[in-house]
């Protein structure tokens, strides 16, 4: 009714909160019955959005508001035909390796490199990080736009699910850092969103359970922002990989086995370095206090 409404009355209507209504009371129901709609199925027929970005969306567990503005931006840019990188993205088919233009041993041949992502540790360490920063000196990987730390302390951002960039765009327009991304994966849409964005090109390809370095580009197994920030370590002949703010998922979230065989496979790769969680994480790496460090 909602949206039927937005569209007749100059009144412009926030679906947000009765989506959190249906996932909290509705939900459930449509589970133990087995029967009922889906608000984004629903939007994709209306909006004539392919219904693939919707499964793919909800594959991956983005957040409701994520979704809706991904669907808002579908609507406007022919969501109709839908990017095959984009379908590969999201269900992890493989994705020919592409050669990127830049160089990340350039800067982070033998430098430590400290991977930052937003988990709620990050915020309770966000002090002795930012001191670990200013002593140490590491290159320092943001692997999303929720990072809480001083901004002038970020060499970058790295980015590489198209889907959740075209979510994100926006908010990688007020990034400070440049933005590594691998362009061959990028829609004409996305593009134009970052014009004005420092884009610095490191391919990527997806293959099996394994990854493998070069000097522009990396295999990577899934294709995941932390497995890229690796790979771009990893080809950047770091010397030690730092990680900050991963907390991990709950015990029963397949996002934490999906993550901790990203980590394995890394560890068995040819080329890797040590990678070491200086706050508290639910994943299966070896870890230190970043006090001791």
């Amino acid at each position: 009714m909602l949206v039927e409404m937005d569209k007749l009355s100059k009144k412009k209507y926030d679906l947000l909160p009765i989506s959190k209504i249906i996932k909290k009371y509705f939900e459930p129901l449509k589970f133990k019955h087995r029967w009922g709609p889906n608000l984004f199925y629903y939007l994709a027929g209306k909006y004539g959005i392919h219904p693939t970005y919707i499964q793919e969306m909800l594959t991956i567990q983005m957040d409701e508001i994520e979704i809706l503005y991904a669907i808002n931006q579908l609507k406007k840019k022919d969501g109709s035909k839908y990017d095959i990188n984009l379908v590969k993205s999201e269900f992890q088919k493989p994705i020919k390796l592409y050669k990127g233009s830049w160089m990340p041993k350039n800067k982070i041949k033998n430098r430590e490199v400290l991977l930052i992502s937003s988990g709620p540790n990050l915020n309770e360490y966000k002090k002795e990080i930012e001191k670990f920063i200013t002593l140490r000196k590491p290159f320092v990987i943001a692997l999303n736009t929720q990072v809480k730390i001083n901004q002038k302390l970020i060499d970058l951002h790295a980015a590489c699910n198209p889907l959740k960039l075209m979510t994100e765009a926006k908010q990688y327009k007020n990034i400070n850092s440049p933005l590594v991304v691998p362009i061959s994966l990028l829609s004409n849409q996305i593009k134009e969103i970052l014009k004005k964005v420092k884009i610095l090109d490191f391919g990527v390809g997806l293959k099996d359970s394994s990854f493998k370095f070069y000097d522009t580009c990396s295999n990577i197994p899934k294709l995941y922002t932390v497995a890229y920030a690796l790979s771009i370590a990893a080809s950047g002949k770091a010397k030690k990989i730092y990680l900050a703010g991963f907390d991990g998922y709950q015990k029963n979230d397949r996002r934490l086995k999906i993550i901790d065989e990203i980590f394995y496979n890394y560890s068995k790769a040819r080329g890797t370095v040590p990678v070491i969680a200086v706050t508290p994480t639910k994943y299966n790496i070896q870890k230190k206090s970043i006090y001791t460090i």
